[in-house]
């Protein structure tokens, strides 16, 4: 699973935004949530093959 492009864009425009420290409190609020995301992603992810991959 990955995101959609736009998305990918969205969250590399916020990321640079924060950056430059020109990140709204909105933006900023934003960011997080999709970072947030990122890692419940990488948590379900690894999940996933540990159940595909039985010892």
């Amino acid at each position: 699973m990955r995101a959609s492009k736009a998305t990918s864009r969205k969250v590399e425009m916020l990321v640079q935004k924060h950056k430059d420290g020109e990140i709204s409190k909105s933006e900023k609020d934003e960011l997080d949530r999709y970072m947030m995301l990122n890692q419940v992603m990488s948590i379900v992810k690894a999940k996933a093959r540990q159940v595909a991959m039985p010892a």
